[in-house]
């Protein structure tokens, strides 16, 4: 139970996260997804609200006057949703390979950390490993691609792994 009061615009966020019935269930209170169900958004829309909720979520125009430099946030030059404003950055890197470098960031530097990442409700969660989820290789077929490797390199065919 809440014991402090909340302001008008507080409540009604919290309204619309409780509201079940057409709403559904709860994803997550910070953004209302949860990626690891949810289809992803596409990666312009992705960045474009991740650098909404970094200021706040409040104004598009805070996003647009971020101080931010491109050695701090990676996603800078794709604030806007759209283009790439290189005003900072001659060479900016693809959207993809920056939002690989701010879950980098995020997680400290650690590849794995970013591959283990728990934040499904992060709006860059399903582009983490830098490709687009279509794209991303599961545990399964990689273990397929070990055994067919195996079986052409090798020539131990079915008994690979056995």
């Amino acid at each position: 139970m809440l014991t402090e009061k909340l302001s008008p615009g507080e409540e009604a966020r919290l309204r619309c996260y409780l509201d079940f019935k057409s709403e559904g269930p709860i994803r997550s209170i910070e953004t209302g997804y949860d990626f690891a169900l949810d289809a992803p958004l596409p990666v312009p829309q992705a960045i474009r609200r991740r650098c909404l909720h970094c200021v706040g979520g409040e104004s598009i125009k805070e996003v647009r006057d971020c101080t931010a430099t491109p050695n701090i946030c990676r996603l800078w030059p794709y604030r806007m949703g759209h283009g790439c404003d290189r005003t900072r950055d001659a060479k900016p890197p693809s959207r993809l390979k920056a939002i690989r470098q701010e879950c980098l960031f995020c997680m400290g530097g650690s590849a794995q950390f970013v591959r283990e990442c728990e934040s499904s409700h992060c709006f860059l969660w399903p582009y983490r490993m830098g490709k687009k989820p279509d794209h991303m290789v599961t545990d399964a077929k990689r273990e397929s691609g070990r055994r067919l490797a195996a079986s052409v390199w090798l020539g131990v065919g079915a008994e690979y792994g056995e």
